[in-house]
């Protein structure tokens, strides 16, 4: 009996030795001490005291901790709230040694920092206690203006992310007034990140200052979080040029993406000087009698401002009716019984086919009329082209710029090169919607937003003509000059062709295309008397060359509302509140964690 007493003793003395030994070699911190002082101009000085245990030699530790943090109470320029750490001295002590500065390294990136303490050259073990002392921006909750709410500081003191245990845990945080214990108020939170659970405690230690505890040891990934409710004008809340300039300090990103619309300007401007200006013409503009080349209504018309409009082809409509391959019949409609007029319609009748018509007007013809089509017995109504000329119009519209280009107006197509700058301007601002979406920030979405509409609007200003399609340019502006001579003036223009009733119908498509059909009409009161045979309206009393362009006006706009229009069938977060149950460990500002190395 006596043996088993003395092996169970020495059982019992060896497992407890074992048990000190395992206990004085596990890794862990034997304290986590922050002495927090939260000043009037909103910054935060923040001093951690942290005693770490090395059973095995290592260099030193690793603290990390966030600057950047998703919150609902962002109003962050940059997007999620970034609070800016500056780390100001990093200090260690040895147990029972003195307090020396030690080697430390910064780093950003992932949205944290990350102060990495200690001398790759020297290790070290036992007992150490590292002093981190840093100071934040933007870390205070403000509640709004017009909100009586108390302004807000909620902080992760030791940070959820230590792989190791932290025996004992505290934080006290030292205010610029007194304390008013019933305006005041003040919470803690334990446990992994999330947790709601309160294993902590405060208590006033001076008339300005409160000390948090935790009542336990926090294992590893569990943390104390503490929240102070104060009221509004002790913390002077920054303004937005302060927030602003406070970004700028911080964040090199601001200005890259401030850079990039301006450096896109530039660049964009530069190019168009040199690729996208119009070759120098003649700079003389003298008149002219028609069309120059012979170009068509709708090639005319897309050559003045480098675009094919509906008002292009709508023209070119009644060129082809003119010329005697349809007849246009103005159909009136009323509603409510027939008391009240509404906006007519027109009826499109083919007269005759011609295939060596110039391939532009044959793709607007063969867009009205099936190619089935015989002529004189096919009649077509322009509300009947809603749906089926849309789906051809931009297949026409390239049809007309190829045209130009093969005749050698346009180096390339305009539609082409605006399509181009269009595309490149949306996926620059498709780049904004995702940095936007990702939390990247304002600045950052709009620099890219911006930098995309910039590209799209050069882009309009980018397609040139060639040598031949300014010299036709400015023999246009010479024809929309003798469109539009009053009688007076005319004496100026040498060798004019005679006033006859065909040379009006001939370039009233022309001057429709440019937007001076009645000053052409204008020419030719008293002149110009019978209705022509392409064109019937609903009442031909007291007709004359002004009457018919008004009416193929009002054709010219329904055709347009009719060709260019479809008819369609059927983490942690920082920032938020540590009160009103939205409190939990982990939340607020500050946090992180770290590592020994």
């Amino acid at each position: 009996m006596t043996k088993l007493k003395i092996l169970l003793a020495v059982l019992l003395l060896f497992f407890s030795i074992n048990t000190v030994t395992y206990a004085q070699e596990t890794e862990s911190i034997k304290s986590f001490q922050s002495d927090i002082n939260i000043l009037t101009d909103s910054q935060v000085d923040v001093k951690e005291n942290i005693q770490y245990y090395f059973p095995v030699p290592q260099h030193g530790i690793i603290r990390y901790i966030p600057v950047k943090y998703a919150t609902e109470n962002a109003g962050s320029l940059t997007g999620s709230y970034d609070v800016y750490l500056t780390v100001t001295e990093v200090k260690a002590q040895k147990e029972g040694g003195e307090i020396e500065s030690v080697p430390f390294e910064e780093n950003e990136s992932g949205g944290k920092m990350s102060v990495k303490i200690g001398d790759p050259n020297k290790e070290i073990s036992g007992n150490w206690t590292y002093i981190i002392n840093y100071k934040v921006q933007r870390a205070i909750n403000f509640s709004p203006k017009d909100n009586e709410n108390q302004d807000e500081f909620y902080w992760n003191v030791t940070g959820n992310g230590w792989e190791v245990p932290i025996e004992k845990s505290s934080a006290t945080i030292h205010f610029p007034e007194d304390i008013n214990p019933d305006i005041w108020k003040f919470g803690c939170f334990t446990g992994t990140l999330g947790s709601q659970q309160k294993e902590c405690s405060f208590e006033a230690t001076s008339t300005k200052s409160v000390e948090f505890k935790s009542r336990w040891e926090l294992p590893a990934r569990n943390g104390l979080t503490i929240v102070a409710g104060f009221p509004k004008n002790i913390i002077k809340q920054p303004t937005a040029s302060e927030n602003f300039y406070l970004a700028l300090q911080h964040n090199l990103l601001i200005y890259v993406f401030l850079l990039i619309p301006l450096l896109a300007f530039i660049f964009l401007f530069v190019l168009w000087f040199l690729k996208g200006r119009d070759p120098q013409g003649n700079g003389t503009i003298i008149p002219f009698y028609g069309p120059p080349n012979n170009l068509t209504p709708v090639e005319l018309g897309a050559l003045v401002d480098e675009k094919a409009d509906p008002k292009d082809v709508s023209s070119s409509i009644i060129d082809l009716a003119v010329r005697g391959y349809i007849k246009i019949r103005e159909i009136e409609r009323r509603s409510l019984f027939g008391l009240f007029k509404n906006n007519p319609d027109y009826e499109l009748t083919l007269l005759r086919k011609d295939d060596a018509m110039p391939k532009a007007e044959k793709n607007i013809f063969e867009a009205i009329f099936p190619a089935s089509a015989t002529s004189g017995n096919h009649e077509v109504k322009l509300s009947e082209l809603q749906n089926s000329f849309p789906q051809k119009l931009n297949s026409i519209k390239e049809g007309i710029y190829n045209d130009l280009v093969q005749k050698g107006y346009f180096p390339k197509s305009p539609q082409r090169v605006r399509n181009t700058y269009l595309f490149i301007g949306a996926i620059a601002g498709f780049l904004g919607i995702i940095l936007f979406v990702n939390d990247f920030g304002v600045i950052g979405a709009g620099s890219m937003l911006l930098t995309g509409g910039l590209i799209a609007i050069f882009g309009y200003f980018m397609p040139r003509k060639t040598i031949k399609g300014v010299d036709a340019y400015e023999k246009i502006l010479g024809l929309k000059e003798y469109l539009t001579v009053a009688e007076k003036d005319r004496i100026k223009f040498h060798n004019a062709p005679e006033k006859r009733p065909q040379h009006f119908e001939k370039l009233l498509p022309y001057a429709m295309v440019l937007g001076v059909e009645r000053e052409w009409a204008k020419q030719f009161e008293g002149i110009y008397t019978h209705p022509p045979t392409w064109y019937e309206g609903s009442s031909m009393n007291n007709f004359s060359a002004l009457y018919l362009a008004n009416s193929l006006s009002s054709f010219r706009d329904t055709a347009n509302a009719a060709i260019g229009m479809r008819t369609e069938g059927g983490g942690a977060s920082g920032g938020s509140s540590g009160f009103g149950g939205g409190g939990f460990s982990g939340g607020g500002f500050g946090g992180g964690g770290g590592s020994s190395w």
